[in-house]
């Protein structure tokens, strides 16, 4: 996994009243170097089994590409990657769209 620099400066502690926190987006997000991964890559990722990840592809919860062979369209073979900007992008979302106590009670274990 990569990491970049990107210098865009996050605040990480909103509201705090004894210091505010500031954070570079690219200290807490990693980065892969492509777009989409394999099941396999996908689930090592995740610490998930590649048969729940495909669990959740048949479930349709997981952005796929299905690759195959133009030059066989009726092949019946073809090979699924997970788009990772997407799952990303939903997954930050997803977390962002939740309460502000609840998103943000793990700030409570560093308060004295």
């Amino acid at each position: 996994m990569m990491f970049k620099r990107s210098g865009t400066v996050y605040s990480g502690l909103e509201g705090s009243k004894t210091h505010e926190a500031r954070m570079i987006k690219s200290d807490y997000t990693g980065q892969y170097p492509v777009d989409a991964v394999t099941i396999e890559k996908f689930a090592e990722l995740i610490g998930k089994t590649d048969e729940a990840v495909r669990v959740m592809i048949k479930r349709e919860k997981l952005p796929v590409v299905d690759f195959q062979d133009p030059n066989k369209p009726n092949s019946r073979v073809s090979e699924t990657w997970i788009y990772l900007p997407e799952f990303n992008r939903i997954v930050r979302e997803a977390y962002f769209n939740r309460p502000a106590e609840e998103r943000d009670a793990w700030i409570k274990w560093f308060k004295k």
